[in-house]
């Protein structure tokens, strides 16, 4: 493939949206292209090899989970369009892959290395900031992903042991791969500032601003782990106390709002004025509220309304 249609694909993957001209002129010729028929097998679910990642230029991508027992040998965990990028554990960390890609389709694949990604992000902070950054966003969403398919796990309990068990042992071989997210982000762009010394101002306060985002995130993800399971125990222990809820709506809608703009959506708010405090328990019900928020802004099309009325 020459530079000058790499570049075109660079240019309309939502990973390399927001560079310059100049910046993916200079990345393109670090591509490799590589095609896969339908039904072929791109990597395997535990395959070791940590070498680089994929940008989909045509055709789409299936992400699959290897089950145990007499399973079908793959479950669909995500499928993927083209212009997205996958396999980005592989640029940062030598940890065995814990999923698989198979073409559903025949597709183009634009192949980065490890090798040639270090050398990409080492040479331009600027760069370096927006490629990490779009890759935290993307990680973040599939981990917050992973935990939802962990909350409905636990509500399927009173189904049969089997099928509870094999799907918590489905959840905790990705939620192991899933909790090193946000810690790669914090350490890259940690090791980022430690390692540039002439980082501007403006710039270290964005890289603050990511490691402070996804150490929140972490500490979200275990707390609801925690939380989970002392329900699935019978060990929880509600803290209630007087709580204003229109200050915990807003509290939520604050933390979704990024989406929310990204979507064009607009929230309605619909709560009266003289609302008196409600005895609960605030940390918990702020959790379900998020929920709700969160699936709204999902299946809510673009640039269309929420309304939360109390």
């Amino acid at each position: 493939m020459e530079d000058a249609a790499k570049m075109d694909i660079l240019k309309s993957s939502a990973l390399f949206k927001n560079l310059s001209q100049e910046q993916i002129q200079t990345i393109a010729p670090k591509f490799e292209s590589k095609r896969f028929q339908p039904g072929e097998i791109i990597f395997d679910d535990g395959s070791s090899q940590t070498d680089g990642m994929y940008i989909i230029a045509e055709g789409s991508i299936k992400i699959f989970k290897n089950l145990p027992g007499d399973e079908a040998r793959q479950q669909a965990i995500a499928v993927l369009p083209a212009g997205s990028f996958f396999g980005e554990m592989a640029l940062l960390d030598e940890e065995t892959r814990s999923a698989g890609a198979v073409a559903l389709d025949e597709c183009e694949l634009m192949f980065l290395s490890k090798e040639s990604f270090n050398g990409i992000i080492g040479q331009d902070l600027e760069m370096a900031h927006e490629i990490l950054t779009r890759i935290s966003k993307v990680m973040s969403k599939r981990l917050r992903d992973t935990n939802n398919l962990f909350r409905e796990v636990v509500s399927w309990g009173y189904r049969a042991r089997k099928e509870v068990r094999d799907l918590k042992s489905n959840f905790l071989s990705t939620i192991s791969h899933e909790l090193r997210t946000p810690i790669h982000s914090i350490q890259g762009f940690s090791s980022l500032m430690r390692d540039s010394g002439n980082v501007d101002e403006g710039t270290k306060q964005k890289f603050i601003e990511v490691i402070l985002t996804e150490s929140k995130r972490l500490a979200d993800l275990i707390n609801d782990l925690i939380s989970l399971a002392e329900i699935e125990y019978g060990a929880i222990v509600l803290e209630r106390k007087q709580t204003d809820l229109a200050a915990l709506i807003e509290k939520a809608l604050e933390r979704y709002n990024p989406e929310a703009e990204e979507k064009k959506l607009v929230f309605q708010l619909l709560i009266p004025a003289n609302l008196p405090a409600v005895m609960v328990d605030g940390n918990r019900l702020l959790q379900s509220i998020e929920h709700l928020v969160e699936n709204a802004i999902k299946f809510t099309p673009y640039n269309g309304e929420i309304k939360i009325e109390v």
